[in-house]
């Protein structure tokens, strides 16, 4: 396991960007080459205050790293754990997750985007950073990335999904008037510096990312209860789905925050879509008509607290359709089958914040976006930001 050392960063708005509720009975995507979702958690920031930064246009001049991810820190503290036979030497399962790569949560290095397509993974940190994962290795490599995200966290980058062509497009949130713009950004083929790639006054948070099988994007907007069609093309814009069981229900279960997420992570099944609303606690299930254009909208898991609170990116099982989720504010990793049935495939242990999930390249572990926002927030020595692989049978 190694840490990759990139510029450091003050944790000046952490609790206040990405804190999960702490006094809550209920308890922040998914990456393949079909389908990819990603999301952030709660925050102290009003989403009814976030500024219209449309009117600016994205201005990038330096590298996004700063440091060479090959020469990196080699030590790190884990969370202190005692050695169980029955949970293994880290709290997990002796059959749960474990560590692929760690990050340094001093320096902020918080992993939210995650994507594995044609055998090569791709990470971001929310600071704007897309690093390379070679699983296999453990090892990462520097990729590109958004330059111009401040120190003050008043934007993040948040979803990450790559392209067929080797482009790998993510998503800006921005939260007070800088240069930068909320919207997708796209990095090149090979790496570099992203661009502002598309963008409109109506997409207010970018976040969840799922290709179409024309090879346009559907991106799921966690403010405005929209999920947004992106043409490939040209970066054209253009709502997709619009619904009140998309947006944020600040009453839904009772979270203590004012900065509440609706539709988050978002996957393409043949002529299904599924969306998670993490502030409503549920799944939501759209048919797709021929045209592509969106059906009919219905709760395929309707709001349910102690099960849903902060559920995230999603993924689907390729040979069965289940469903896998991380749910991000009470650390567990679901399984939820056709008959709408939840199974608990991981929970406590490492698992802190589980934002994004991929499928690893062989096909038989799910990896999983270890964000570390709440323990990085209460207790960085205790924090493991990091990329967790997870076994599936």
């Amino acid at each position: 396991m190694r840490v990759l050392a990139l510029h450091s960063r003050p944790l000046l708005l952490l609790s206040a960007l990405f804190a999960a509720p702490l006094t809550t009975a209920c308890g922040d995507d998914g990456g393949n080459s079909g389908s990819a979702t990603d999301a952030t958690t709660t925050s102290t920031t009003d989403a009814t205050t976030t500024a219209d930064s449309t009117t600016t246009d994205a201005t990038t001049t330096a590298d996004p790293t700063t440091t060479d991810a090959t020469t990196t820190a080699t030590t790190t503290e884990e969370p202190t754990t005692t050695d169980d036979p029955t949970t293994g030497t880290t709290g997990a399962p002796a059959d749960g997750p474990s560590v692929v790569f760690a990050f340094d949560p001093l320096q902020f290095q918080l992993p939210e985007g995650l994507d594995v397509r044609d055998g090569q993974g791709y990470v971001g940190l929310v600071t704007g950073q897309v690093l390379a994962l070679d699983v296999a290795a453990g090892e990462v490599s520097e990729f590109g990335g958004v330059v111009g995200i401040p120190p003050d966290n008043t934007a993040i980058m948040t979803g990450l999904v790559a392209g067929p062509d080797g482009e790998v497009y993510v998503a800006v949130d921005v939260f007070a008037p800088q240069e930068l713009v909320s919207g997708v950004y796209r990095i090149p083929a090979g790496g570099g510096q992203a661009e502002l790639f598309a963008s409109d006054p109506a997409l207010l948070f970018p976040n969840g990312f799922a290709f179409e099988p024309d090879g346009d994007l559907l991106v799921t907007d966690s403010f405005s209860g929209t999920i947004f069609h992106v043409a490939l093309a040209d970066g054209a814009v253009t709502p997709w789905k619009s619904d009140p069981l998309l947006a944020p229900n600040p009453d839904a279960c009772g979270l203590p925050t004012q900065f509440h997420l609706g539709a988050n992570g978002i996957a393409h099944a043949g002529d299904r879509v599924y969306v998670t609303n993490s502030d409503q606690a549920s799944i939501l299930e759209i048919a797709v008509e021929g045209d592509g254009s969106a059906g009919a909208l219905t709760e395929f898991l309707a709001t349910d607290c102690a099960a849903l609170s902060g559920a995230d990116g999603l993924v689907i099982e390729p040979d069965s359709g289940d469903l896998l989720v991380p749910i991000n504010y009470q650390q567990r990793i679901i399984r939820v089958g056709a008959d709408k049935q939840i199974t608990t495939l991981a929970e406590g242990g490492i698992l802190q914040s589980p934002a994004t999930l991929a499928w690893a390249p062989a096909g038989d572990a799910v990896l999983i976006a270890n964000a570390a926002f709440e323990a990085t927030t209460m207790d960085p020595a205790t924090a493991l930001p990091a990329i967790l692989s997870l076994p599936i049978e």
